[in-house]
C-alpha cells in the first residue's frame, strides 16, 4: 500500500504553466493537463518535451482553464523542485512532470 504525506486530488484539467528560472532571465510557458495536486506538489502531463530537468528549482505559475475550478483558484504561484519527468506516459506521446512545492503555493 502506498503511503503519501498529503492527500492527492485527481482530475484532468487543462492548464498552462509558466516557468521562470531564479536568478536568470530564462522563462517560458507551455500547455499541459493538470493530473493531480496535493499540499506537497502536483503532477501534470504535456505533449512537448519540457525544458526541465530533475532537480531544477523553478518559479512556477500554473493557470487552469477555467481559472476557477472547484477548490482550485488559479493562478497558482510557487517555487518547486522537479522530482521526475516521465516520457511516454501510459503509452502516449505525453511527458509527465512531478514537482514538489518548496514554498507554500499562492492561489488566485
Amino acid at each position: 500500500m502506498e503511503r503519501r504525506e498529503h492527500i492527492r486530488f485527481y482530475f484532468s484539467l487543462p492548464m498552462e504553466f509558466r516557468v521562470k528560472v531564479p536568478e536568470t532571465d530564462e522563462s517560458w510557458e507551455s500547455r499541459a493537463i493538470l493530473k493531480n495536486i496535493s499540499q506537497g506538489g502536483l503532477y501534470f502531463e504535456c505533449e512537448t518535451v519540457p525544458q526541465l530537468k530533475r532537480g531544477n528549482v523553478i518559479d512556477f505559475t500554473f493557470v487552469t482553464n477555467p481559472p476557477k475550478y472547484s477548490f482550485i483558484n488559479s493562478p497558482i504561484e510557487t517555487q518547486a523542485v522537479v522530482k521526475r519527468i516521465e516520457p511516454h506516459v501510459a503509452g502516449s506521446a505525453n511527458f509527465g512532470v512531478a514537482v514538489q512545492f518548496l514554498s507554500t503555493p499562492l492561489f488566485g
